[in-house]
């Protein structure tokens, strides 16, 4: 796992048919999908919310949810951002988590340009978005002293939950935790190629 991976929830594991109604949310334009999986990822934030009060204090007050950033090509390709309006569905819906109010705060940007990160083994991933990311200086003073829930769709090594983690912390949150949809489990990298030795 790459350093500084929050703990993270997914509702399920990264295979058919779940996978398969990811890819045509995100890149199919299917956004009738988009309450399908606000569902699944509530329940996910849910656990970690759950998680959170047990173990790291988290009784009471708001919670930031941060999407993870798109590349700008991303963006442009799909003219629209899919994770943040289903981020959004999630926090509108109220239960399960009435008693603790959410609220969607899109604060991270790209630095640099990254590389859409399917093609890449867990090394290139991890290289592509290090020190990629930072705060939106507008949103500074929203992300200081509070505690935020970190979601995407897919986590697949971690490289991305590692990135925004770290910059969220160092924009001053308070704690950071990580909510998905669906995750990816993986056999261990043959460091003689800096590669994966296929999924399992």
């Amino acid at each position: 796992m790459p350093t500084g991976l929050p703990p993270v929830h997914a509702w399920g594991a990264y295979s058919v048919p779940l996978s398969t109604a990811i890819r045509v949310w995100k890149d199919g334009g299917r956004r009738d999908l988009d309450v399908l999986l606000a569902g699944r990822l509530a329940v996910s934030i849910a656990a970690s919310l759950s998680a959170a009060e047990r173990l790291r204090g988290w009784s009471s007050g708001p919670v930031l949810v941060v999407p993870a950033p798109s590349s700008r090509a991303s963006q442009r390709l799909r003219g629209d951002i899919p994770l943040e309006g289903v981020a959004r569905l999630v926090a509108a819906g109220g239960a399960p988590h009435r008693s603790r109010p959410l609220r969607v705060v899109p604060a991270l940007v790209h630095t640099r340009r990254v590389d859409d990160q399917s093609g890449l083994g867990m090394l290139g991933r991890r290289a592509n978005v290090d020190g990629a990311m930072t705060v939106k200086s507008l949103c500074h003073n929203v992300v200081r002293g509070r505690r935020c829930i970190l979601v995407d769709d897919v986590m697949t090594t971690g490289s991305t939950m590692a990135e925004a983690s770290r910059a969220l912390r160092e924009a001053g949150a308070a704690d950071v935790l990580g909510a998905t949809v669906a995750a990816t489990r993986r056999r261990p990298v043959d460091h003689r190629t800096g590669g994966e030795r296929g999924r399992v």
